[in-house]
């Protein structure tokens, strides 16, 4: 228990950590590309967020009825047992992590999103999307323009 009512401390490191596995599992998505276990993760990601916000207003709560600031200052005064440090460090951890999955996820994002717009600028026979020959040359691209205009 962390001291605070409730345990919210050890609330909102166990959601943390289980948003931290949430991000996880959305970059094994985005890797298969499994477009329909993509809804099911951000409808995981989605639920997971509000319940964070909930135990984030209630730490605010709590803070403010014992005098404090809503705030760093206002945690660390309340963070007076080892067990309520245990329980930041913990979230501090996963916050770390989940920023840095997040990025990762964004990133895989951003190239397949690049990847798509190159496909179907070759699709639609856009100057913009070459190719190259086996010499190294712009190859013609006669051929698309048939492809664009089907």
């Amino acid at each position: 228990m962390d001291g605070l009512p409730g345990g919210i401390l050890d609330e909102l490191a166990r959601l943390a950590g289980e948003f931290e596995i949430a991000l996880g599992e959305e970059e094994s998505v985005l890797r298969a590309r499994d477009a329909g276990a993509i809804d099911a993760v951000v409808a995981t990601k989605t639920a997971l967020l509000g319940r964070l916000e909930a135990a984030t207003g209630l730490l605010a709560g709590e803070l403010r009825s014992r005098g404090a600031s809503a705030d760093r200052a206002g945690l660390a005064s309340a963070l007076t047992t080892p067990a309520a440090r245990q329980a930041w460090r913990r979230v501090q951890r996963s916050a770390v992590a989940c920023v840095r999955q997040n990025q990762t996820n964004g990133a895989i994002v951003q190239v397949s999103q690049a990847f798509n717009a190159a496909l179907l600028g070759i699709l639609r026979g856009d100057s913009g999307a070459g190719t190259y020959d086996r010499d190294g040359r712009l190859a013609s691209r006669a051929g698309a323009r048939a492809i664009a205009s089907a």
